[in-house]
């Protein structure tokens, strides 16, 4: 048997003020489901439910949520392995640690393989133990829900990436472009078509050396602002685009092209313009503040012909 006092527990397990963890302890000596759980709830980061056999440790996860499992190897039926690799098998990925008095060096090596994130001996100086037992458990815990948090801050930045309006390009800091979102269709394109290609691939020779040197500048964290055209499966098309250094930890890793589409108003303005200079009348247009911002060639022609009267 292994029975360590309760009142160990109480000076020198780390304190948490977070949200308690709930641990399900599985192992088939009662007394010492009591004493682990007494020692752990004593300091109140823990909660913890008790098991005596694989049977009913599964039986309790269908109907509570746990935030880690901490299981002895020996068992009667099944033991703390066969637990485990089922547990592996049926996707489920909760913090598991074996803590066993009778286990060997390649019962922990199986178990690691198998997918434990730790194991530990019952045998030792009970103060080391409980300690270690539960920095462990806080440990797993804690990098499984933040594996948790990083997924779902992936999942909703992809969400947001995928279901923008405008284009959104990401590229290295060499300007091969690293990923795109679905908006790329609408211009006839395939991902995979622009995954690893340079992004000045996709423009006119004369838009080239800008591009170049717009990266150079993006890379030093300077954001950009500007009119290119594309060379796309449909044609060429007019874009606006914004881009800014995408930057991790004060280091700028990448960089990200905002574009949209700008042919339809180009066009439009080219035949307001052509429009305006054909009229046969002489036009401008003043601005609200009494600045005159355009005129046409017959204004032009009227202007020279009076000032030269």
């Amino acid at each position: 048997m292994h029975e360590h006092p309760p009142e160990f527990a109480a000076g020198f397990l780390e304190s948490s003020t977070s949200k308690p963890i709930r641990v399900l302890h599985v192992d088939d000596e009662i007394s010492f489901q009591q004493a682990v759980k007494e020692c752990l709830q004593m300091q109140g980061a823990f909660e913890v439910d008790c098991a005596s056999s694989v049977a009913e440790a599964l039986e309790k996860m269908k109907n509570n949520v746990y935030d880690a499992v901490i299981c002895d190897y020996k068992m009667p039926l099944e033991d703390g392995l066969q637990f485990l690799e089922k547990l592996r098998k049926s996707g489920n990925n909760i913090p598991f640690i074996i803590f066993t008095g009778k286990g060997r060096g390649e019962v922990a090596v199986k178990a690691l393989n198998l997918g434990a994130d730790g194991y530990i001996s019952k045998n030792g100086d009970p103060e080391t133990v409980y300690c270690e037992l539960a920095h462990n458990i806080r440990q797993a815990v804690e990098r499984r829900r933040a594996e948790r948090r990083l997924r779902l801050s992936e999942a909703k930045y992809r969400a947001l990436f995928e279901n923008a309006y405008m284009c959104i390009v990401l590229l290295d800091l060499q300007g091969r472009i690293i990923d795109v979102n679905n908006v790329v269709l609408n211009y006839g394109f395939k991902k995979e078509q622009l995954i690893g290609r340079y992004v000045v691939e996709l423009v006119p020779p004369r838009y080239r050396s800008r591009i170049i040197r717009e990266l150079a500048e993006k890379a030093k964290g300077k954001p950009t602002e500007a009119v290119v055209e594309i060379e796309t499966p449909k044609g060429r098309v007019i874009a606006e685009y914004r881009s800014k250094p995408l930057i991790i930890d004060d280091k700028v890793v990448g960089i990200q092209v905002i574009l949209e589409d700008i042919t339809k108003r180009e066009e439009q303005e080219r035949l307001y313009r052509t429009v305006f200079e054909n009229t046969g009348t002489a036009m401008c247009i003043i601005e609200a503040d009494g600045t005159i911002s355009m005129v046409n060639r017959q204004f032009e022609n009227s202007a020279a012909t009076q000032g030269g009267k």
